[in-house]
């Protein structure tokens, strides 16, 4: 895998240094520069070009969301992980309008931060290659990578099981909706059918996930039912199919 040159903004130099000294040590992350306000921080990300950038809500001198403004008028369009202890759903619904791919809740395990870098990274470079493709041939997008970029924003890691029994599920439904009616005896079975194990061992991973994805984010309390997550993520999905087409 390509490195991947991060960009690391805190108010906090103790986060800074030790989230630096983790990703740095890791294999597919090269940490090109570190500032802790966002005035400093606009102008680094000019300078080094970083294909990801790890920022907080909090900031000196510029907000996150007057930075993350000034970062979508750029030329470069380099991932954004916000990682924060103050996520609000008013917060995230502004910054996700603002183009940031992923939300991670402070305090943080610093291997999940790594792999939500790496799984946000890698699905945007793969629809960058699919884009180019599309303009090189002018084929339609692939639903596949659609589907996965939005269990990624969703927060479900492709490491999972539960990561590729929704893929299959999404899939399915783009077929036949009326797979939601029964889940237990429509969705499963036929998601198990094809990933060669047991319903009940595709219900539970896909819990799984859900509840590792409510706990990156700091959203425990708020953990869905396997049921409302798919049919969300699913509206979500066919909604980036038509928006597509028109």
């Amino acid at each position: 895998m390509k490195i991947i040159r991060l960009v690391i903004v805190d108010d906090d130099p103790s986060f800074i240094r030790r989230a630096a000294e983790y990703l740095s040590g890791t294999q597919e992350i090269e940490v090109v520069g570190c500032a802790n306000d966002g005035f400093d921080a606009g102008r680094l990300i000019v300078r080094e070009q970083p294909e990801a950038v790890v920022l907080d809500f909090v900031l000196r001198r510029i907000n996150s969301l007057s930075l993350l403004r000034s970062i979508r008028a750029m030329s470069i369009q380099p991932s954004l992980i916000v990682c924060s202890a103050f996520l609000s759903d008013a917060s995230i619904g502004i910054a996700r309008s603002l183009g940031v791919d992923f939300f991670v809740g402070k305090p943080v395990c610093f291997p999940h931060l790594h792999e939500c870098i790496v799984d946000t990274v890698s699905v945007k470079r793969q629809l960058q290659e699919e884009a180019r493709s599309v303009e090189m041939m002018n084929a339609p997008p692939s639903a596949t990578a659609e589907v996965h970029r939005a269990l990624i924003s969703s927060g479900i890691s492709p490491r999972l099981s539960g990561f590729s029994f929704l893929a299959e599920g999404m899939h399915l439904l783009l077929t036949d909706q009326d797979l939601l009616k029964n889940m237990s005896q429509r969705l499963y079975p036929r998601i198990a059918q094809t990933m060669n194990t047991t319903p009940n061992n595709v219900e539970r991973n896909i819990r799984s996930a859900i509840r590792g994805a409510a706990r990156k984010s700091g959203a425990e309390s708020q953990l869905p039912t396997n049921r409302q997550f798919i049919s969300v993520l699913f509206r979500k999905i066919l909604e980036k199919q038509r928006a597509s087409l028109s």
